[in-house]
């Protein structure tokens, strides 16, 4: 979306007139967008930081527009994130990671539907277990490390959270950006997707392997 003089004059006017104070939370804003794409209320790091967002939204929306790329805001599940068309500042999983985006995807389309939107939603590792084994996408099952190491990349890219140490009885929290990362419009749709995967050649299981589908990648 191209910018116009206007909206620069209008960036330059309001952040001239910034306090310091939120010269440094739009600086804050504008790393932190770049480097992790979603802001969240939910988690206690973004709370702050999402109210901020909000208020100073429109030259955070113009000063992202000049390097092109858009800023979103879903004010129902309390999110605020960046995407670009160019490629580049994304983050490719690889198929484990992407497996279990799809299941934590199912997960969060059955449960929203039986609590409110501002409720959490959570999955069990012993849970994540028994879906991961009914795709029967593998030969054999993965070991916690290897759940582990996934879990680890996915809450660092804010698409779910836990506290613990991972066991069986961990309680995974899926965030509500699940739903921006793989973009379905029903069940169906997303039973699809993971059946895909279950006549793949054995030999293209590496988990090196990154995944290039768009709703794999995250902008």
């Amino acid at each position: 979306m191209a910018i116009n003089s206007d909206e620069l004059e209008e960036f330059n006017k309001s952040y001239l007139e910034f306090k310091d104070k939120d010269k440094k939370i739009f600086s804050r804003l504008v790393n932190k967008l770049l480097a992790k794409t979603f802001i969240v209320c939910s988690l206690k790091e973004d709370y702050n930081d999402y109210y901020d967002a909000l208020r100073l939204f429109n030259p955070l929306s113009i000063y992202f527009n000049v390097i092109d790329y858009e800023i979103y805001k879903e004010e129902d599940s309390k999110i605020i994130y960046i995407k670009t068309s160019e490629d580049r500042n994304r983050v490719h999983l690889n198929k484990l990671d992407t497996i279990l985006c799809l299941i934590f995807r199912l997960t969060y389309f059955k449960k929203i539907k039986e609590i409110d939107l501002s409720n959490d939603v959570y999955i069990s590792v012993s849970d994540i277990y028994d879906e991961l084994n009914k795709t029967q996408i593998y030969s054999s099952p993965k070991t916690l490390g290897e759940i582990e190491r996934s879990l680890i990349n996915l809450r660092r890219n804010k698409i779910i959270d836990f506290n613990s140490k991972i066991n069986p009885e961990s309680e995974i929290k899926i965030l509500p950006t699940i739903q921006i990362v793989i973009k379905v419009t029903n069940m169906s749709d997303l039973n699809n997707q993971i059946k895909g995967y279950i006549n793949e050649n054995e030999d293209n299981e590496g988990e090196d392997n990154n995944e290039d589908f768009e709703e794999n990648q995250i902008d």
